[in-house]
């Protein structure tokens, strides 16, 4: 399973699907597309959740947290 995430993630994941191509390393990655910003409808966690068990490894990106201003 891969997830990208947030930021720079996207980057570093293509990165390192290149480098494992480049490598010849069979891999297939199963790649999510998760936000932390974006991603809380419960169904998609499970689907990450599910993909990460039936796979049994996972490599994940940063998600962003969103940070609530001050009260008013």
């Amino acid at each position: 399973t891969l997830i990208p995430g947030d930021g720079i993630g996207p980057e570093l994941a293509a990165s390192v699907k290149e480098v494992f191509r480049r490598a010849s390393v069979p891999v297939d990655f199963e790649e999510l597309i998760i936000s932390g910003s974006i991603s809380r409808d419960p169904a998609v966690l499970s689907q990450a959740v599910t993909s990460v068990k039936r796979n049994g490894v996972a490599l994940k990106g940063v998600l962003s947290t969103p940070i609530e201003g001050p009260p008013d």
